[in-house]
């Protein structure tokens, strides 16, 4: 892995870690040099979730290629992967997070920056966005920082919020895992539904079909023996 320590000094969020986790906040409180030490030490390779944007086990489920190429477990190079590449591709990192539609959906930005500018969008958010408590999910979910200073992520409390009724989520009492699988499920859902329009259309052509080669056949008989 590039750089590890500069890469996931980056990513992590220690507070949030430490929220997220009820092991590591029993055992080490509000202690975020400690927090730090166990992710580099033992929480990357658990595939523990550093940040509100990243969770590796759901990266690594969304993305299949990227099992292809690391295997399913190998959450450091999922890491290294979505700091290098996945932000600037606009990968999904967390249901809460959906960097290529959060660009997309808000005109402004995507006048501003353009279609993959997806790093820029990124920073916009952490500029920005979470003060102006800009949707960060297709799905209704904002991720909301309070009392927070992005430059040196000593955010003191985060929380995730839904908009909408699909998802109703405050803190993080819900694992970002199960979320995961949550969304996953309504889009097998979806696509399940999907196919089904598909194989209908499909049996309406067929039928649709059929009856055309019926009447051409009719008709050339037709010409063939004549009216009379």
């Amino acid at each position: 892995m590039a750089d590890l320590s500069r890469l996931t000094m980056r990513a992590l969020y220690p507070r949030y870690y430490l929220d997220l986790y009820g092991d590591l906040k029993s055992a080490f409180g509000e202690d975020v040099n400690k927090a730090k030490q166990h992710y580099f030490e033992f929480g990357i390779k658990e595939g523990r979730s550093p940040n509100p944007f990243f969770d590796p086990e759901y990266y690594m489920r969304l993305h299949g290629d990227l099992q292809t190429a690391f295997g399913a477990n190998n959450y450091e190079k999922a890491l290294d992967h979505w700091l290098q590449y996945g932000i600037r591709e606009g990968r999904r990192g967390t249901p809460a997070f959906h960097l290529r539609w959060y660009l997309e959906y808000y005109p402004d930005l995507l006048n501003a920056f353009g279609l993959n500018s997806h790093y820029a969008a990124f920073e916009h958010w952490l500029q920005f966005g979470h003060d102006e408590e800009r949707l960060t999910s297709p799905e209704g979910l904002r991720i909301k920082f309070i009392d927070v200073n992005v430059s040196n992520n000593s955010s003191d409390s985060i929380s995730i919020t839904s908009t909408g009724n699909m998802l109703s989520v405050l803190g993080i009492s819900i694992s970002l895992v199960s979320l995961a699988i949550q969304l996953q499920d309504r889009i097998k859902e979806r696509d399940r539904d999907l196919d089904r329009d598909l194989d209908r259309d499909r049996y309406i052509d067929r039928d649709r079909e059929r009856a055309e080669r019926e009447y051409e056949e009719r008709e050339r008989e037709f010409w063939r023996t004549g009216p009379f």
